[in-house]
């Protein structure tokens, strides 16, 4: 898959048994919503056999904001080993981004944007709890802005 491929599909498309993944970001202190998705991408069936390497990745935590420090890209990220979630306007950055434009508008979540990329999101023992956690975010954001 091309990287026109994965922005179209809102996914990482690296990742392998030969090329696992080594790392993931999620901001610092990180909220239910980060939590959740990690989990889901960590400990589900799923989440193990589309990227592996997951359940033993490190966990590193990311300041704020699409840029990192170092100027790195998303795409730069992935080519190192590492998935970002909820930071870095990746696939899973429910935040204003280049690629994938603002998925807050969208009603986005960086759970719900995981659960996508597992394709579990509509699967009965996910469905509600990706819906619950990215109502909270949601509410959570917009009592944010008010």
């Amino acid at each position: 898959m091309s990287t026109a491929d994965a922005v179209k599909a809102h996914t990482y498309t690296l990742f392998s048994t030969e090329n696992p993944v080594n790392t993931i970001y999620v901001q610092r202190c990180p909220n239910l919503d980060s939590m959740v998705a990690l989990f889901l991408l960590t400990r589900t069936p799923e989440g193990r056999k589309i990227y592996p390497g997951v359940e033993s990745a490190k966990i590193e935590f990311w300041g704020t904001g699409t840029i990192s420090g170092d100027g790195k890209t998303w795409r730069d990220y992935e080519k190192d080993g590492a998935i970002l979630v909820g930071v870095g306007g990746g696939p899973f950055d429910e935040h204003p981004s280049e690629d994938f434009g603002d998925r807050k508008a969208e009603k986005a979540s960086a759970t719900l944007l995981v659960a996508k990329g597992l394709r579990i999101h509509k699967k009965p023992l996910y469905s509600k709890l990706v819906k619950t956690i990215t109502k909270h975010d949601l509410e959570l954001a917009t009592s944010h802005t008010e």
